[in-house]
C-alpha cells in the first residue's frame, strides 16, 4: 500500500521482489500487471469485480528461473508463468520509498512511456476454462514437469467449506510455451 491504500486499491500492478537468500538484500524488483478485473468470468457474472478484489495468492519458483503465480478473485484463479529477466527489472530508484509518484500511482500507460517495463505474462490455467476447478484456489505446488497440485481456500472450514484438492497434468511441460491439459 505504498504511499496509501487508495494508491494501493488502484494500482494495476504488483512488485515481486527477487532477494539474495542470505542476506535478505534486493537484488531485483519486478513489475507484475494483474489482469483485468472484468477478465474473471465467473466473478464477473456474479457482480461487479473491483481491482482491490484480485489477489495474487501463491508464487512457485521453477527450476529454469520462471515463476508461476496464482492470480485470482473468488470464482476465477488464473495461473501465469512469467521469466524474471533482468532486463525486465525496474529501476533500483523506483524502490525508494521516497520516489515520487509511487509505482502503485501510476497507470500502466504512465508506466509505458516512462519505460518502465511490465512482465510479460503466459497463463498456464483459467479455471475459467475449467468449470470442473472448484472457487477460492489459494495454494498451488508443482508435483512434477507436467503436474501441479492446486488446493482450495477453506477457511478452515468456519463456514462449512471443505478442502478440495485438484490435480491438473499438462500434456507438454509448464515451464514450456502453452501448456495444453492433458
Amino acid at each position: 500500500a505504498h504511499p496509501d491504500r487508495a494508491a494501493h486499491e488502484r494500482s494495476r500492478h504488483v512488485r515481486i521482489w527477487q532477494l539474495d537468500g542470505a542476506r535478505g538484500a534486493l537484488l531485483a524488483e519486478y513489475l507484475y500487471p494483474l489482469d483485468d478485473p472484468d477478465s474473471f468470468v465467473r466473478d464477473a457474472a456474479l457482480g461487479n469485480v473491483g481491482r482491490d478484489d484480485i489477489k495474487i495468492s501463491e508464487l512457485h519458483l521453477l527450476a529454469n528461473g520462471d515463476l508461476l503465480v496464482l492470480e485470482r478473485v473468488t470464482q476465477s484463479t488464473k495461473i501465469y508463468r512469467v521469466t524474471l529477466d533482468h532486463a525486465l527489472a525496474i529501476d533500483p530508484a523506483q524502490s525508494d520509498p521516497a520516489a515520487r509518484p509511487t509505482i502503485e500511482q501510476q497507470s500502466r500507460r504512465e508506466l509505458r512511456d516512462a519505460g518502465v517495463p511490465l512482465l510479460a505474462k503466459t497463463l498456464v490455467i483459467s479455471t475459467d476454462d475449467c468449470p470442473q476447478i472448484c472457487a477460492d484456489l489459494e495454494g498451488m505446488i508443482l508435483l512434477d514437469d507436467h503436474s501441479l497440485l492446486l488446493v482450495n481456500d477453506s477457511d478452515f472450514g468456519t463456514e462449512g467449506a471443505e478442502t478440495i484438492f485438484w490435480w491438473v497434468r499438462f500434456g507438454t511441460a509448464i515451464a514450456e510455451a502453452g501448456p495444453a491439459l492433458d
